[in-house]
């Protein structure tokens, strides 16, 4: 028997669509790992959104990005009018 109309509106799932957030990639989840584990940026990140992808806690991106270069990371800011399309990469310089 197929779920009715209504059966399937209560069933829904409510979901947020946030928009002009900030997101570190990293080139793989270990790095995103130690970015979180990292006592020097850790209170810059609110939580881990996939493998490779953190949440920048608001108004903390710049901090952020000192914090990472301090910490010898290569970081690139991406933003939405770039015509990139994509995020950049963190990665650690070797």
């Amino acid at each position: 028997m197929m779920p009715s109309a209504s059966d399937k509106s209560q069933s829904r799932i409510p979901v947020r669509i946030h928009r002009n957030v900030e997101i570190v990639v990293t080139e793989d989840a270990y790095l995103a790992t130690e970015l979180l584990r990292s006592q020097k940026l850790a209170p810059y990140l609110a939580l881990r959104l996939a493998d490779n992808a953190l949440l920048v806690i608001p108004q903390k991106v710049g901090d952020l990005i000192k914090a990472l270069k301090e910490a010898g990371y290569l970081a690139r800011v991406v933003s939405p009018g770039d015509g990139l399309g994509h995020a950049a990469p963190c990665s650690q310089e070797q």
